[in-house]
């Protein structure tokens, strides 16, 4: 059965199918009636006022980044009831590498993770120069979108992004948002605020699965775990970057604090 898509967004784009995944939201490909576009539109699971509050900061966050390897906002609204947005609808990472495996040669495989990484960092760089953590850069968040020039990953899903002086807004379903359910840890993510430091180690992990054989491992990428991650290892994550001079990426694109 199809979903009732929101008066506002019905207005303007049609349902045409749903999207697996999706923790706090639901996702639905939709399409332009007027030109033909086709995006993915987001609408929160829940309407608790946390959940809106996150959903809210989660569009002004995106709004505010302009680079091709950030995700942008096709449409959106945030009155009470119609909350969601619409972003461009991109083929998985992993479904895009599954497949650039088997048709790339190992030294096309290389050049094309290098050049993404640029691309990711850069685009990194630039949220990072607007004070914001994403917090969840993993393969299961970027989306390849060709164009003209190429292959273009695009860094998708702020909802646990960050910003200093913000609420953490880190309820989920009336429970703390915690590394498991050990007291030591969840007091050590309480009192620790976010550094693009976890942003750098997410890069990291993302390049070893670009350049790995096997499935990204989710469970090792999620933003939970980052705080416990001691920061030397982020200045090897830099250095490892920085190495590939040959994709113009460079250390001063990663900002540690």
């Amino acid at each position: 059965m199809n979903p009732r898509l929101p008066p506002y967004f019905a207005a303007n784009w049609k349902f045409a199918r749903c999207l697996p995944g999706g923790g706090q939201a639901h996702t639905y490909v939709v399409r332009n009636k007027h030109s033909g576009e086709l995006g993915v539109l987001k609408l929160p699971k829940v309407r608790s006022p946390i959940a809106v509050e996150r959903f809210r900061r989660e569009v002004d966050v995106v709004r505010g980044i302009d680079h091709p390897a950030i995700v942008r906002l096709l449409d959106a609204c945030l009155e009470p009831g119609q909350l969601g947005y619409v972003s461009p609808l991109g083929t998985p990472l992993d479904t895009y590498w599954r497949k650039a495996r088997t048709t790339l040669t190992p030294t096309e495989l290389y050049d094309r993770a290098g050049a993404f990484m640029a691309s990711i960092a850069e685009g990194m760089a630039a949220v990072h120069a607007l004070e914001v953590i994403h917090r969840d850069l993993k393969a299961g968040n970027i989306i390849v979108i060709e164009n003209a020039r190429g292959p273009q990953p695009v860094v998708i899903d702020f909802g646990l992004a960050f910003r200093p002086g913000d609420e953490r807004l880190s309820i989920v379903d009336g429970r703390r948002v915690r590394n498991v359910d050990a007291a030591p840890a969840e007091a050590y993510y309480r009192h620790i605020d976010p550094t693009p430091a976890w942003d750098c180690i997410g890069l990291g992990w993302l390049y070893g699965y670009l350049l790995g054989s096997g499935k990204p491992d989710h469970h090792r990428f999620h933003w939970k775990y980052h705080p416990l991650v001691p920061e030397a290892r982020s200045d090897r994550v830099r250095s490892l970057l920085a190495d590939r001079k040959s994709t113009r990426l460079n250390s001063s694109h990663l900002v540690i604090s």
